[in-house]
């Protein structure tokens, strides 16, 4: 087991629980409040640590009045600062270190937390996510740990970037074009692959279920009906790709935007910015159909002990990954 800790260092809570908590997990013959010894402490002690540090990436706007809120985004950068030169204490302390941030930064309206505080998704979270992957990427155990007998020699720094792409300088709307390769890998298959899936639910099966001329040859319509796509089940899918799209949504609306797809409601198949070469190509089947064909190669290779829902799930699964395959 590998143990990740995620904090922001420009708010104040974070910035003081992350070093603390580090020192928790490496006390040894740690006990509850009762005095018991906690079990696998030594594991604990022992495992592979790695954490993120989120620098500032949005601000605040002025308080309103009679507002007892200390928060004040101006001294966002110094509280980050004053984190960072404390931090070099934790040198050799964590096996790898991330940093990430952005200066492009948009104002909030000023809200202490709470449900109230309701800021959009930013792709820097989505970066900062990757890291986790990064951290527990077997092909990258020499790079990311340098211990000798379980003593941490050397902590390993990362700070994420992105391609400017011929441009000078920042760029305000990323896409799949501006990240590296390894970031291509990562996120292009998995990401197209369920906004593909959620796109096909909404314009085939939701919208334009009867009037599709090939509808009737889907195997997927065949065998998932109107009746099967509104079991509570499958609308219970529905609600994740809503959700999922509106997080696309929520990002392309920030002041540095992450934009790979066109999510305008235009029923195109070919959603994907920037030429990126990530549908596989087909003489006989274009756009939609290409999909349906998939979906009807597939069907019979699907395990028929799997309730409905499982099938339908494992279909798509299968058809889109058939269907979406980028590679660099």
């Amino acid at each position: 087991d590998k143990i990740f800790i995620i904090s922001s260092i420009f708010g104040g809570t974070g910035a003081s629980g992350f070093p603390l908590l580090r020192r928790v997990l490496h006390t040894q013959n740690i006990k509850t409040a009762n005095g018991q010894e906690l079990m696998n402490w030594g594991q604990i002690n022992e495992a592979p640590l790695g954490a993120i540090t989120v620098l500032p990436y949005f601000s605040v706007k002025e308080k309103k009045v009679g507002d007892d809120s200390f928060v004040d985004s101006n001294t966002f950068i110094d509280k980050a600062k004053a984190a960072l030169s404390y931090y070099v204490t934790e040198d050799k302390h964590l096996d790898t270190m991330y940093y990430i941030g952005d200066k492009n930064v948009r104002a909030y309206e000023h809200e202490k937390g709470g449900t109230v505080q309701r800021n959009d998704a930013h792709f820097v979270e989505l970066a900062a996510a990757l890291a986790v992957l990064d951290f527990v990427n077997p092909n990258k155990t020499a790079e990311n740990f340098h211990r000798n007998n379980n003593e941490i020699v050397e902590t390993t720094y990362k700070e994420f970037g992105i391609v400017p792409n011929g441009q000078a300088g920042d760029v305000s709307v990323i896409s799949f074009a501006n990240l590296a390769d390894e970031t291509k890998r990562t996120l292009i298959n998995p990401l197209t692959r369920f906004l593909l899936f959620h796109k096909y639910l909404k314009k085939i099966f939701e919208n334009q279920y009867k009037k599709q001329p090939y509808a009737r040859k889907n195997a997927a319509h065949q065998r998932f009906d109107e009746k099967f796509i509104n079991t509570e089940i499958i609308k219970k899918v529905t609600e994740v790709q809503d959700r999922f799209f509106d997080w696309l949504v929520e990002m392309e609306n920030q002041t540095r935007q992450f934009a790979p797809f066109i999510l305008e409601d235009d029923g195109k198949f070919n959603f994907i910015r920037d030429n990126i070469n990530a549908v596989r190509k087909s003489l006989l089947y274009k756009n939609w159909a290409l999909l349906d064909n998939e979906l009807n190669r597939q069907a019979p290779k699907i395990n028929k002990e799997l309730t409905d829902e499982g099938r339908f799930l494992e279909l798509f699964y299968r058809a889109t990954e058939k269907v979406i395959n980028f590679k660099n």
